[in-house]
């Protein structure tokens, strides 16, 4: 009996501490007042002494006339002791940019959790909450960049003050915003002089986390094309903003540039255009590479001829010689294979490459073209024997009989 009793004083004791546990939800900005266009921090925050028993997830809120961004992503959960309790939080911060004048209110929040002890689920609620937006003083009616600390620079494609007509610069400009997103980084306008044209590339919108502060950073690219000569100044670009830090309104500005403008320098009668020569000198070169590559052929052949006179076959002398007439007189010859070894054969090859023999040393076919003039000559000495000399041999190792004659055999 007595340990009953103390099983129920221990249960009864569990039960009144349950009793005492705190369960809290909470929804605030980090001030109730802003300007339009200012960040502000609305944080949603759940906290026990107890633990919490399944995950909480903490939602993400829509704010009509705002736009609300989650820079972390999601909620983060942590620890902390005050005033000797300490408490599990589930802890989320949404970034607030007001996008019009007056009370903004934010949807009330409704959760279940599961925590310490409890036999059911907790319903938690956090009422709406609101935020007055005011507009920005000494500017009512525009739209600033709104942010601590803002910081103009830029990159030109050259650095030269001089530049010919018809020729174009590339000029990037970057705008650095501490202290809100890049999405709200006004575009920047663009006044020309007169002679130049110009052409925007599409901007490029960047949010970074510095040391804890956000950054927004916006970067236009612009090119200048330049099409009257003279000189042209191109106006300074200046971008007002709202500085958060001294409460005043602030311009940021590049300096104006000056480019001097260089003339077309324009062909006079006796020059003649590069392109000119060009259309001159493709057909020229086609026509050469035509004629040189029969020439080629031509010599090819001839070459062979030259080792084709000191081999002791006739049938191989007559066909190389046959080849090379083919690629000298420009007409062709029908060559077949059967070509008969006989006496007569050899004779009347013989008698053709008779200047050969008496013109090629026994050195290297290519050491004998040692000039020009001598190629030529020899090649004409070769066409007069080739044309005088009588009785060529049928290339098909036939000769056609006399009327009555009986027809030679091949052996």
């Amino acid at each position: 009996m007595k340990a009953r009793g103390w099983i129920g004083l221990i249960l009864l004791a569990l039960v009144a501490v349950d009793a005492g546990a705190e369960t809290r939800l909470a929804m605030f900005f980090d001030r109730p007042s802003g300007y339009l266009g200012e960040p502000r921090q609305l944080v949603i925050e759940l906290r026990t002494d107890r633990w919490f028993r399944q995950a909480v997830s903490l939602p993400q809120l829509s704010i009509a006339g705002a736009v609300v961004l989650d820079l972390q992503g999601s909620s983060h959960s942590y620890t902390e002791r005050q005033s000797g309790t300490t408490w599990a939080v589930i802890r989320r911060e949404l970034l607030v940019i007001p996008q019009r004048l007056g009370k903004l209110l934010t949807p009330s929040l409704s959760l279940e959790v599961w925590e310490g002890r409890a036999q059911k689920a907790l319903a938690l609620e956090a009422p709406s909450i609101g935020l007055e937006v005011e507009p920005l003083p000494q500017m009512t009616d525009s739209r600033l960049a709104v942010g601590t600390a803002l910081r103009l620079s830029e990159q030109v494609s050259q650095t030269e003050s001089e530049v010919a007509q018809g020729d174009g610069i590339s000029r990037q400009i970057k705008i650095e915003l501490a202290g809100n997103v890049g999405m709200f980084i006004e575009p920047l306008s663009m006044s020309l002089p007169e002679g130049v044209r110009l052409y925007a590339d599409r901007p490029k919108v960047q949010d970074h986390s510095q040391r804890g502060q956000l950054l927004g950073q916006r970067i236009e690219t612009f090119t200048y094309l330049f099409e009257q000569p003279g000189e042209v100044v191109l106006p300074p670009i200046r971008v007002w903003w709202w500085n958060l830090t001294r409460q005043r309104l602030e311009l940021a500005q590049l300096p104006e540039r000056r480019i001097q403008v260089r003339p077309l320098a324009e062909p006079s009668d006796a020059e003649v255009s590069p392109m000119a020569w060009w259309w001159l000198l493709v057909p020229m070169l086609l026509v050469g590479l035509v004629l040189l590559k029969g020439l080629n052929a031509e010599q090819r052949c001839f070459v062979a001829l030259l080792r084709a006179a000191r081999c002791d076959d006739a049938a191989v002398r007559v066909r190389v010689l046959y080849v090379w007439m083919d690629r000298l007189h420009g007409r062709p010859l029908p060559l077949r294979a059967a070509l008969r070894d006989d006496a007569s054969l050899a004779e009347e090859a013989g008698s053709v490459l008779a200047p050969l023999y008496r013109h090629t040393p026994k050195t290297a076919v290519c050491r004998t073209l040692s000039s020009w003039r001598w190629c030529c000559w020899r090649r004409r000495k070769l066409a007069a024997a080739t044309t005088s000399a009588p009785g060529l041999p049928p290339l098909n190792g036939r000769s056609d009989p006399a009327p009555g004659a009986e027809p030679r055999r091949t052996s």
